[in-house]
C-alpha cells in the first residue's frame, strides 16, 4: 500500500486548510495559542468569528482504534516555538482520541516526568491548562520511557495503541531500556512514532537516535517548515494514528 493510498483510506485524513470555527479541527498553529492567556483570547475570537485556521478533512471512520500516549519534551531547549507547537499537536491528538472514545495519556518530561490521563470528550479546558505545563530542565529519555511503560499498566485495552514522542534533542536511552520498552509495545501490539525537531531535514531521520524505539519517525522543524510541508507531515502523522 502506497503512502498516498494510506492517506486516502485513513479516517479523518487531512486534505488542506480552510477557515472556520470547529474546535476539533483547529490547526496546530491555532492550538499553540493556548500557550499564553493573550494569544488564547485572540484565538477564541477567531473561533467565534469562524476565521480560525482549521483542517479540511476527509470522511472520518475512526472506530476501533486504540488509546494514545504522548511523550512531550519539555526540556529547556524546547522553550518558545517548539514547545508551543508540541502542545498544539498534543491537543489535536487528544481531540482525536476523545472523538473515538479512547483514553489519552499525556506525559511532560525533562529530567523528571509529569502525567495526566484524559478520558473522552468534555475536557478541553483541562487539556488546554495541561498544555501549558513547561518543565524547562534537562532531558532524561529513560524516565520518559519508564513513564510510558507505567501508562501501559493501566487497566485499559492497549491493543492498537500508539505512543507518539516529540523531542528536539538526542533521545538516547540505554539499550536495555529501549529493549524493555519495545518488548512492552510488542506485548500489546502497540507502536511508537517519533517527531524529531531541530535537525537538518535534508539528513533524514536516520541522523537521529529515534531508531531503536520508533516504528516510524519524522525529522520536522516547525520553525522553518512551509505551510505545505506542515500539511504533508500532519497528513502522514494523522493517517498513521488513525489507521
Amino acid at each position: 500500500q502506497t503512502k498516498k493510498q494510506k492517506v486516502e483510506s485513513a479516517g479523518g485524513g487531512i486534505v488542506g486548510i480552510t477557515s472556520g470555527g470547529e474546535i476539533n479541527k483547529l490547526t496546530s498553529t491555532e492550538l499553540a495559542a493556548f500557550a499564553t492567556p493573550e494569544t488564547e483570547l485572540m484565538m477564541w475570537q477567531r473561533v467565534v468569528e469562524e476565521k480560525a485556521e482549521v483542517w479540511k478533512t476527509e470522511a472520518n471512520q475512526n472506530k476501533g482504534m486504540g488509546p494514545m500516549i504522548v511523550l512531550q519534551d519539555g526540556s529547556g531547549s524546547t522553550a518558545g516555538d517548539i514547545f508551543n507547537w508540541e502542545s498544539g499537536m498534543a491537543l489535536a491528538l487528544r481531540q482525536e482520541c476523545a472523538q473515538r472514545g479512547q483514553p489519552f495519556y499525556w506525559i511532560h518530561f525533562d529530567i523528571q516526568t509529569e502525567f495526566r490521563k484524559f478520558d473522552g470528550e468534555g475536557q478541553e479546558l483541562e487539556a488546554a491548562e495541561w498544555a501549558q505545563t513547561f518543565m524547562g530542565g534537562g532531558t532524561n529519555p529513560a524516565q520518559a520511557l519508564f513513564a510510558a511503560m507505567d501508562c501501559l499498566q493501566d487497566d485499559v485495552d492497549f491493543s492498537d495503541a500508539d505512543v507518539v514522542l516529540f523531542s528536539d534533542g538526542i533521545f538516547s536511552p540505554p539499550d536495555v531500556i529501549c529493549a524493555q520498552f519495545r518488548n512492552k509495545l510488542d506485548e500489546f501490539g502497540a507502536r511508537c512514532m517519533g517527531v524529531y525537531m531541530g535537525g537538518d531535514p535534508q539528513q533524514g531521520i536516520e541522523s537521529t537516535s529515534f531508531g531503536p524505539i520508533c516504528d516510524q519517525a519524522w525529522n520536522f522543524d516547525i520553525r522553518c517548515a512551509s505551510a505545505e510541508g506542515e500539511v504533508q507531515f500532519l497528513t502522514e502523522l494523522f493517517s498513521e494514528t488513525s489507521r
